[in-house]
């Protein structure tokens, strides 16, 4: 797990995650049609970390099993952000 490990900016990853974040913080806060809660900007944090830690793991790492689950992962994360966003 530690070797997995060294392919992801964990410090980086989480500071980008929390940048992104800050366009739906603002559109919270200026426009009354749209409302997240705090669940909200929680599930979306973790959705792009793990989008984001597959996408590290993809181009970093060299075994072609870690690039498939990694863009497996990728491709979940799409899946189930697309069913929340429509929920």
């Amino acid at each position: 797990m530690e070797k997995l490990l060294e392919h992801i900016d964990l410090k980086r990853l989480a500071r980008m995650c929390g940048l992104i974040l800050l366009l739906p913080l603002a559109a919270t806060i200026l426009d009354e049609n749209f409302q997240w809660g705090a669940f909200d900007f929680l599930v979306a944090y973790v959705l792009f970390f793990l989008a984001g830690a597959s996408i590290q793991i993809t181009i970093r790492h060299p075994q072609a099993l870690y690039k498939f689950s990694a863009a497996l992962v990728f491709m979940t994360v799409a899946i189930l952000w697309a069913v929340l966003a429509t929920g």
